[in-house]
């Protein structure tokens, strides 16, 4: 974890059950543990902070390298459709499509967001050629989160076009 705080946090959950290791490091630099070190590595928030292709592949390729044959990671994403939907479609859509996509509605990966998001596609791709077997791919994203908080919720017209065409 490379957060201090969300490593505490980990650390007093994690009291009384055996076998829990928690260290506080960077996902892309785990040289300190020996190759096939762990049973389950968890991968719970380097994936949406890193924006860099190159980066991805590094911090999923040392998770794979510290976990043992036969071993579990546990990766966590953001689909870029959650940051649209909870960024930007009570708000002004056509800014989000324009901060995050292309013209051909591929993903822009930026740090000025402070997170980003993937294509699901996309991030089940970066494990293609890897020495894993991909198992699956598990969503949380949803409208209901933002729908329950604007109960007077209404799009633009210049919006709505702007999401069907996204859609």
């Amino acid at each position: 974890e490379l957060v201090e705080s969300n490593l505490e946090i980990l650390k007093k959950n994690a009291k009384g059950l055996n076998n829990i290791e928690a260290f506080h490091g960077d996902a892309l630099k785990l040289d300190r543990f020996k190759n096939e070190n762990f049973d389950v590595t968890l991968l719970f928030g380097p994936m949406y902070h890193l924006y860099e292709e190159n980066e991805w592949h590094k911090a999923l390729d040392e998770a794979i390298r510290v976990t043992k044959k036969g071993g579990v990671i546990l990766t966590a994403f953001l689909s870029v459709h959650a940051i649209m939907v909870n960024n930007y479609l009570s708000g002004d859509f056509k800014e989000g499509i324009e901060k995050n996509f292309d013209k051909s509605y591929k993903v822009k990966h930026f740090m000025e967001q402070m997170f980003t998001g993937f294509e699901i596609e996309e991030f089940e791709n970066l494990f293609s050629g890897k020495p894993v077997d991909y198992i699956a791919t598990v969503a949380t994203d949803s409208i209901l989160e933002m729908a329950e908080k604007n109960s007077d919720f209404k799009m633009s017209d210049e919006d709505f076009k702007e999401f069907s065409k996204y859609q």
